[in-house]
């Protein structure tokens, strides 16, 4: 169960692991408590995952710079704590998701359905143009590759492109 999580952040609110820094520098550590949802979220997680599947709930979480909405949140501003989106994985099943982080853009598995939103430019979002989503919407361009292929296996999205390998 998460009881607190320790990071440091420069630019756009993105946490990382810290290093120990004098207290009062830019980069000191801080100490995150009582972060929004963040407790009840792995709480959650770990009592549905340790009951059965039917009872697994599943929700996603986005925080940092969120340009071009990459963040999920149907806007385009920054989120400096983590929150969670209005939308839910249509899979419960934890060994069915998997998620990507671009420059401008994410993506989430569900099985052998893909979800993207972000910046479209020059088709990332595989949409077959170049529309921006600020929600999670489906790759419908992928569904007929990935049930004729058994699925998608793992999903990575660059700065420019996106990638998707098959089983």
């Amino acid at each position: 169960m998460l009881q607190q999580m320790f990071s440091r952040g420069r630019l756009f609110s993105r946490l990382r692991p810290g290093f120990p820094r004098p207290a009062g520098s830019a980069l000191a550590h801080q100490e995150h408590r009582g972060i929004t949802g963040m407790p009840t979220l792995a709480e959650k997680l770990h009592r549905n995952y340790s009951s059965t599947p039917e009872n697994t709930e599943l929700v996603l979480f986005s925080w940092g710079r969120g340009e071009s909405g990459a963040l999920g949140h149907d806007a385009d501003s920054n989120e400096h704590d983590p929150r969670q989106l209005a939308w839910k994985p249509p899979s419960n099943k934890k060994e069915d998701i998997a998620i990507a982080c671009g420059l401008y853009h994410s993506a989430v598995v569900c099985g052998n359905d893909v979800w993207i939103w972000g910046r479209g430019s020059g088709g990332r979002l595989g949409q077959g143009d170049e529309e921006w989503a600020f929600m999670p919407q489906p790759a419908e361009l992928l569904k007929a590759a990935a049930a004729a292929e058994g699925g998608v296996a793992q999903l990575a999205l660059g700065g420019l492109h996106s990638a998707a390998l098959m089983r």
